[in-house]
């Protein structure tokens, strides 16, 4: 049991060193990742600040604190909901765009150079391992 908690907790932090290498200068990786999630989810209306909150797995209250740093800067814009004009839907502004293009760009470029370090039987194996992994976790989730 040991074994594996060690082994997770270097999971860990593997995993926030690629995400920290693979977020652009003048980001922190929850901005990054959250112009990446805006970017793929965003249609012609913007997307509701709920989604966001589930994609990011963070708070009502700190993506909404994250959502107002990035509309002071210029990259999100906040309009009220049609529906519920409590709530807020999102949309990338033209410099969130380039922001999350640029975002998105240096991930793909981290996983890549990842992704040529590793041989085609270690990929699978993690891959498969990780899988095998999230299905042990969310099967010992209490219902």
């Amino acid at each position: 049991m040991q074994d594996l908690g060690e082994a997770l907790r270097a999971l860990t932090r593997a995993l926030e060193q690629l995400e920290a290498q693979a977020t652009p200068q003048g980001m922190s990786r929850v901005e990054a990742q959250a112009l990446r999630e805006l970017s793929a989810r965003q249609q012609e209306h913007g997307v509701e600040m709920g989604e966001l909150v589930e994609a990011l797995d963070l708070d009502q209250s700190n993506v909404s604190r994250l959502c107002k740093r990035l509309g002071e800067r210029g990259v999100v814009a906040r309009t009220p909901c049609h529906r519920d004009r409590r709530a807020r839907r999102l949309s990338l502004t033209e410099e969130g765009e380039a922001r999350a293009e640029l975002a998105s760009q240096a991930r793909a470029e981290r996983l890549g150079a990842l992704h040529e370090r590793l041989s085609d039987l270690e990929r699978i194996t993690i891959i498969t391992s990780i899988g095998a992994l999230a299905r042990a976790i969310e099967q010992s989730e209490p219902t």
